[in-house]
């Protein structure tokens, strides 16, 4: 991000692997109808959507209100994030990109949303239902790196954006569900 913030990519790998892959029009055309697929899929408002569409389903199932709450600070925190984020470094995309408005391409949306919003989902299932934790995590790691290609396949954005976005959602992850877990359970009475 400090390199980022500093001007122009920030990586060297950003600028070859924007000339590596094919220009668009370029490269087989069954990719670019997947990748192109993915990132419509992948859009972060109709992600957040389902995301808050199923947790509104199962909470009206579990008649409880807990995904609801245990969702809505990732969602509010991912949102901030990523565009406080685009604003502040207001990063064009690589050249050829379609334009982002106001807002620039640093962090990743798609990248931190698909990471987040398939995280949340996989961690709230997980707490009930242990034995798929690792199958959730990999189905998790799987979207989150297809949208990623994705992106760069398009030329939507640099790899440092889609690396910065991937951490980023992995932060919000660690900070909303693993951090907190972890102290409550150090705190338990019995445990040193």
């Amino acid at each position: 991000t400090t390199r980022v913030a500093r001007g122009g990519p920030g990586f060297g790998w950003d600028r070859w692997v924007d000339d590596t892959l094919p220009r668009r029009g370029g490269g087989a055309a069954p990719l670019h109808f997947v990748a192109d697929a993915i990132t419509t899929v992948a859009n972060p408002p109709l992600t957040m959507a389902l995301l808050l569409a199923a947790v509104a389903l199962w909470a009206m199932r579990s008649r409880t209100m807990w995904p609801v709450v245990a969702t809505a600070p990732a969602v509010v925190g991912l949102t901030v994030t990523v565009l406080v984020g685009k604003w502040l470094l207001a990063r064009p995309g690589p050249p050829g990109s379609e334009p982002v408005d106001i807002l620039g391409a640093y962090p990743s949306g798609h990248t931190a949303t698909a990471l987040v919003c398939t995280g949340t989902l996989a961690v709230l299932f997980a707490r009930r239902h242990a034995p798929y934790r690792r199958g959730l995590a990999l189905a998790v790691a799987g979207w989150t790196t297809l949208v990623a290609w994705s992106l760069l396949w398009l030329h939507y954005h640099w790899l440092s954006d889609v690396l910065g976005g991937a951490l980023l959602g992995a932060l919000l992850l660690w900070l909303l569900y693993r951090w907190p877990w972890y102290l409550i359970a150090t705190k338990a009475p019995g445990r040193r």
